[in-house]
């Protein structure tokens, strides 16, 4: 089958514009370092999330992020000679090392950040350990099933492959809808003023032969 101008040019277009839509995608193809937090938290199981700081998965609440220096009333303390602990209401304190628990316990419940007999008044925070992974540098807490982060470290390395093969296949479809939709918007528009021209000649009268 031979190919009239209009479709040669068309298919000239066509390979272009394909390339040129490929190339771009391919050079702002998503990376794992390049994906959104809450994408990556949305595939990890509330255990894990509620280790990370910051993280707020599909049914893990909000971590709380007030934080409370009480050294003031208890003297100044070089952060080495701090300890951090949570109290009942899941605020966090820094306090120095130096107070006992009692003198602790007595002054949180003195300026009404516990309540009064409530039991335990707070409890001892592990510090948060920095850890990379894949281009994200994640705030640890460390607990008793994951002692060093080392296994928060993996289920998050294992929760941004899962979130980045989603992303891509989303951006395969987006970048195919971008390649084929203005081409079949060109050959339409072609293909209309073409039978109109056809059209308009088929009802031209003809003239007679003298």
């Amino acid at each position: 089958m031979t190919l009239n101008g209009w479709h040669r040019l068309f298919l000239v277009v066509s390979v272009l514009w394909s390339l040129l839509v490929v190339a771009v995608a391919v050079l702002d193809l998503p990376t794992s370092a390049s994906l959104r937090r809450d994408w990556i938290f949305d595939e990890l199981d509330p255990a894990t999330c509620q280790r990370i700081e910051g993280c707020t998965g599909f049914g893990v609440e909000p971590a709380k992020v007030e934080r409370i220096d009480i050294k003031f009333r208890a003297g100044s303390a070089p952060e080495a000679e701090q300890r951090q602990v949570r109290g009942i209401n899941g605020t966090l304190y820094v306090v120095p090392k130096k107070l006992t628990d009692a003198e602790i316990a007595a002054l949180l419940t003195k300026d009404g950040l516990t309540a009064t007999g409530s039991q335990p008044l707070f409890l001892d925070v592990p510090v948060p350990v920095l850890i990379s992974v894949g281009g994200h540098d994640l705030d640890v807490t460390p607990d008793e099933t994951d002692r060093d982060g080392s296994l928060t470290a993996t289920a998050f390395a294992d929760a941004a492959q899962k979130a980045l093969t989603t992303r891509r296949a989303e951006y395969a479809g987006a970048t195919t809808t971008v390649v084929l939709a203005p081409l079949v918007l060109i050959y339409a528009f072609g293909y209309s003023v073409a039978s109109v021209r056809r059209w308009s000649r088929a009802g031209r009268p003809t003239r007679p032969p003298y």
